[in-house]
């Protein structure tokens, strides 16, 4: 998005239940710190929850501020803003299972940069991460059931050899 999109900014937020916060988890482009010096809430009973990011992650929609300087709810981080050069930012739901999860965020140095083709595309973006993410966990749930066979097998095969004599089994039936 950084390098091939013309954004100056990308990052990835992923919730936090215990401080209801959105921690940045992958960056590109934040050549300042500047997604280390932010406080992101998911909450609107707080400023810091009602940007771009904690408005997209609690309504699991996209959130578009094209003034983002401007924009009343960006005051919490009006001036680290400014000294970046960030004009424009959009955030888009990231789900885990179908449940908003995280968020992708991008910055534009220029006001008015996304209209429907951008946000098209970055929403089709959110959703292929969502896609990838919940594969992932698909994949691990199978690998984890599958070891849990396989321990279990071990066991009885190891619980059966070991047994001196004749051992029986019996299902419901007898």
């Amino acid at each position: 998005l950084v390098e091939d999109g013309g954004f100056r900014m990308a990052w990835i937020g992923w919730y936090r239940p215990e401080t209801e916060e959105l921690l940045p988890v992958a960056v590109w482009g934040d050549t300042d710190n500047y997604t280390q010096g932010i406080k992101v809430a998911v909450t609107d009973t707080v400023p810091e929850g009602r940007g771009v990011s904690g408005t997209a992650f609690r309504t699991g929609r996209t959130c578009v501020h094209n003034d983002l300087l401007n924009h009343p709810t960006s005051l919490p981080w009006r001036e680290k803003l400014q000294q970046q050069g960030f004009q424009a930012s959009a955030a888009f739901p990231i789900r885990l299972s179908g449940t908003v999860s995280g968020t992708l965020n991008v910055y534009a140095d220029r006001r008015d940069f996304f209209h429907d083709r951008e946000i098209a595309l970055l929403e089709e973006a959110a959703g292929d991460l969502s896609f990838a993410l919940d594969n992932m966990a698909r994949e691990e749930d199978r690998r984890t059931a599958e070891l849990r066979v396989r321990n279990e097998k071990l066991f009885s095969d190891t619980m059966i050899e070991s047994m001196p004599g004749v051992v029986y089994f019996y299902d419901v039936t007898g």
